[in-house]
């Protein structure tokens, strides 16, 4: 019995030291640990996207909460009206500050874990994501932050619903993350929360790359850098595209 108390209080200060690592591996003083599949995933020409998987440890009577998220950019989206029997665009909506991706896993559900001040103050949660997002001015934030959400989960992009995290008997926690096929690049962030009676008591982070390579990464910079280039070779390979279709079915109409 002894033994084991001595192997548990080693495993504390194990817990302790990561989290006082710098700020990319936990905050000073935390109790959690993240450690995360891949560093970095890689667009190639037939990407379906990717798993991520989360594994570490934290407190056994805590909670464990992890985020999945960008940093704010801006967001410009169709806002469509009636105009007679038809549903027109009527003007745009641009949000000024808005993640690409938000994806949340949890033991519980988050309502559960954290009161609601605390999910403003760490953006945790549908509520703590609505309150982020900042959108032009004259626009009605409340209204408009739902149906980008809406939007931004029907696309697999935001998932705010949480659960999703197991735990294990000695501390250990582990948890997946579907990166969708149409994810955009750039770099990301994964935050692990302990939570314990309401209260976040330790913190770990880890960065994620994600990039375009070989023929994708071509084409995105041919797009950026130049325009004009990139509409001639779309304009190209469609017409290639569709005399091959025709020529094909002249062909087989020969053929009978």
């Amino acid at each position: 019995m002894r033994a084991l108390r001595v192997a548990g209080a080693l495993c504390v200060l194990a817990l302790q030291a990561a989290g006082s690592a710098p700020s990319d591996a936990g905050s000073a003083g935390s109790v959690i640990t993240l450690a995360v599949s891949k560093a970095e995933i890689r667009i190639t020409a037939g990407f379906h996207g990717d798993l991520l998987k989360v594994t570490g440890a934290a407190p056994r009577d805590s909670d464990v909460v992890l985020r999945l998220s960008s940093p704010p950019g801006e967001e410009t989206f169709d806002l469509k009206g009636k105009r007679g029997p038809l549903w027109l665009t009527v003007g745009k909506v641009r949000f000024e500050s808005a993640p690409r991706i938000y994806k949340l896993r949890s033991t519980r559900p988050i309502e559960e874990i954290l009161p609601p001040e605390e999910q403003l103050r760490e953006t945790l949660g549908v509520e703590g994501l609505k309150a982020s997002l900042r959108v032009q001015p004259g626009v009605d934030a409340g209204l408009f932050a739902s149906e980008l959400i809406r939007l931004k989960r029907d696309d697999g992009f935001y998932d705010t619903e949480g659960g999703g995290v197991t735990r294990g008997a000695d501390g250990t926690y582990e948890a997946e993350f579907r990166w969708p096929a149409r994810g955009p690049s750039g770099a990301y962030r994964m935050d692990a929360f302990a939570v314990r009676r309401g209260a976040i008591t330790g913190s770990a982070s880890r960065k994620i790359l994600v990039q375009k390579v070989g023929a994708e990464a071509w084409i995105s910079r041919l797009a950026a850098s130049h325009g004009l280039v990139y509409g001639l070779l779309a304009v190209l390979v469609a017409l290639l595209a569709g005399l091959a279709v025709s020529a094909l079915f002249g062909w087989l109409g020969r053929a009978k």
